[in-house]
């Protein structure tokens, strides 16, 4: 599911991003391995792939879950599967760069304890960022390469 990155000279066009993408790929290119609407299941849930270019060149991947359950159960399972995300992510890039401070709103025992608001985690590797986030309801995970090619050009 997750694929490897190694060092690599320079952030080019053989740059991996996430599955089998790499930065720079054309639309055309990456609509043969992923057709419109592709999804992919982690950890038992269903999230969608979301492809961002920049001048037809791909530039970021973002994978998404709408966390639907009820909020009596949302709280427990959304910061399970936030929590699992941050084990799998670090096990495979490493120390984490940054992570915010998870947030929490207080709610009674009929609600069954605190609902999980929101926290995000960073890494960084050879030029490729991911970033695991989860806001009210929705859990993405970002693989993006932009920042690094800003950076290329100072």
């Amino acid at each position: 599911l997750f694929r490897s990155v190694g060092p690599v000279a320079a952030f080019g066009a053989d740059q991996p991003l996430w599955g089998n993408t790499t930065y720079g790929m054309s639309s055309a290119q990456v609509a043969k391995l992923y057709p419109k609407d592709s999804t992919v299941t982690l950890l038992g849930r269903v999230y969608k792939i979301t492809f961002k270019y920049q001048d037809d060149k791909l530039v970021a991947v973002t994978l998404s879950n709408e966390i639907k359950e009820t909020s009596s159960n949302r709280a427990v399972k959304a910061d399970d599967v936030f929590h699992a995300l941050q084990r799998v992510l670090t096990s495979k890039y490493g120390t984490r760069l940054s992570q915010s401070q998870p947030v929490y709103m207080p709610i009674d025992d009929i609600m069954n304890g605190p609902l999980f608001l929101e926290g995000s985690t960073t890494w960084s590797v050879t030029g490729l960022t991911i970033v695991l986030k989860y806001d009210i309801m929705l859990m993405t995970i970002t693989y993006n390469m932009a920042l690094a090619q800003e950076a290329n050009k100072l």
